[in-house]
C-alpha cells in the first residue's frame, strides 16, 4: 500500500479553489454580501497570500476576482487605503467600495488630508476646489452628533457621498469627514496615494 503523503498542492485545482473560498467565507463569518470589512478582517483574509508563491497566486487571483468586488471596506486613514492598493492588481481598483472616516481636533496632518481629499473629490466632479464644492452642499442634521453637517451626493455620475463638519475659533478646532461609496476611480486613487505621505 502506498503511504506517500499528499500535500495541499497535490489536490486538484478545483478542490484547492473550493478550500480558498471556504477560508474566505470563514473569515467573513458567512456574512451576506455586500458586507463591510474592517482592517483586521482584511488582514486575515489576505494572510493566506503569505503561505507560498503558488498559493498566493491562486488564492489572490480568486479573491480579487470573486470575493473582493462584493466587499466594502472601513478605513480610518488614507495610508490604510494605499496599503490595500499596493497588494491589489491594478485592474481590480475599479471594484474598491469603502467608507473612510477622518477626524481631528487640532491643527495637524489629518486636517491637511481632509482638505486634500475634499479637493480631490471636488475636481473629480467638476469643481475647482472644495470651496466651490461646499457651495452646492446642503445641511443635514446628524442626530448622533447633535449638529448640522454638510452633505453632498454625486450619483449617478459617481456613486459616492460626502459628509463633513468643520468648526474653528481662536481656541478650538474640530473637523471630520466621512466619504463612502465607490473609491475605484483611477485619478482619485492616485491622488490619495500622494496624500498618504502628508
Amino acid at each position: 500500500m502506498d503511504s506517500k503523503k499528499i500535500s495541499f498542492l497535490d489536490l486538484p485545482p478545483e478542490v484547492r479553489n473550493h478550500i480558498y473560498v471556504t477560508y474566505f467565507h470563514a473569515v467573513l463569518g458567512l456574512s451576506l454580501y455586500p458586507c463591510l470589512v474592517d482592517e483586521n478582517q482584511f488582514n486575515r483574509l489576505t494572510r493566506i497570500f503569505l503561505v507560498n508563491r503558488q498559493i498566493c497566486h491562486e488564492a489572490r487571483s480568486l479573491f480579487f476576482d470573486q470575493i473582493f468586488p462584493k466587499l466594502e471596506y472601513d478605513f480610518d486613514s488614507v495610508k490604510r487605503i494605499t496599503c490595500l492598493i499596493r497588494i491589489m492588481p491594478r485592474e481590480h481598483w475599479k471594484h474598491i467600495r469603502a467608507k473612510m472616516f477622518l477626524e481631528t481636533t487640532e491643527y495637524d496632518g489629518i486636517g491637511t488630508q481632509i482638505e486634500g481629499i475634499m479637493d480631490l473629490v471636488a475636481k473629480e466632479v467638476g469643481y475647482e476646489d472644495s470651496y466651490d464644492l461646499e457651495q452646492d452642499a446642503y445641511d443635514v442634521y446628524d442626530r448622533e452628533r447633535e449638529t448640522n453637517v454638510k452633505t453632498i451626493e454625486f450619483s449617478p455620475e459617481w456613486d459616492m457621498s460626502l459628509r463633513w463638519y468643520r468648526y474653528m475659533d481662536m481656541v478650538m478646532s474640530e473637523e471630520w469627514m466621512e466619504l463612502s461609496g465607490d473609491f475605484g476611480r483611477l485619478p482619485f486613487l492616485e491622488g490619495l496615494t500622494r496624500l498618504s505621505n502628508v
